[in-house]
């Protein structure tokens, strides 16, 4: 499933774009303005992961090297935000309280929650949590547009996440910095095991995705909405 996700690098537009959301499709994600989603029967906090990635568009060479998904050497390999993805397939099948998003063109400026955002403005969640942070250990408070998510909900959801997990204020921007843009009240992201995003280097500790996957699909986010 991790090969097949990572098989190409989708920059926004490409026709690369369609292999992952017909892999998405398959588990139940419909069409909607700005990409696919699985509603789920909570709809006041969502799970996103982007389906664009960087780079040249084509085929990865891929290879695993230990813990480590990489590719050739000559070109990023999409686990930004490939991860994410992984993590909402996975997630579909086994939660159907979630709602999971996965739009398009974050990439490029986060053209597709833009759009899901125009047309929802009357029912968006209040929470929404990116699955699109490198490393290990973030809960993201403040994105480029400043503060995204206060800092008891930060450490609300790094106590649920467990491990190294806390509060992070050195954000860049994601989907969820658009939500919060259009007024929902609680927006972050958190890290999903990826390193050197966007460059020849980029690599995924598969290890740790499977355990976070894992977890989070036995997760209770109730707490989250208190």
């Amino acid at each position: 499933l991790t090969l097949e996700f990572h098989r190409y690098r989708r920059p926004y537009g490409s026709e690369y774009e369609r292999h992952v959301v017909e892999l998405l499709q398959s588990v139940g994600f419909t069409p909607c303005q700005g990409g696919v989603i699985r509603w789920g029967t909570n709809r006041e906090l969502f799970l996103t992961a982007h389906i664009d990635t960087r780079g040249e568009a084509g085929e990865n060479t891929l290879r695993v090297e230990g813990d480590f998904l990489l590719g050739d050497g000559n070109h990023n390999i999409g686990a930004d935000d490939t991860a994410g993805l992984i993590i909402l397939y996975r997630l579909a099948s086994v939660r159907s309280d979630l709602t999971l998003f996965a739009p398009t063109g974050e990439e490029v400026g986060g053209i597709g929650s833009r759009e899901f955002c125009e047309a929802h403005r009357d029912a968006l969640p209040r929470v929404v949590i990116s699955l699109d942070r490198r490393g290990y250990s973030s809960v993201i408070t403040h994105q480029r547009t400043g503060r995204t998510c206060s800092d008891e909900f930060a450490w609300k959801l790094a106590r649920l996440l467990g491990g190294d997990y806390a509060p992070d204020d050195t954000g860049r921007f994601t989907d969820s910095a658009i939500f919060k843009q259009y007024g929902s009240a609680e927006c972050t992201n958190i890290s999903v095991g990826y390193e050197d995003e966007h460059l020849s280097t980029e690599r995924l500790h598969l290890a740790f995705l499977e355990r976070l996957t894992a977890h989070l699909e036995q997760m209770d986010f109730t707490p989250l909405l208190d």
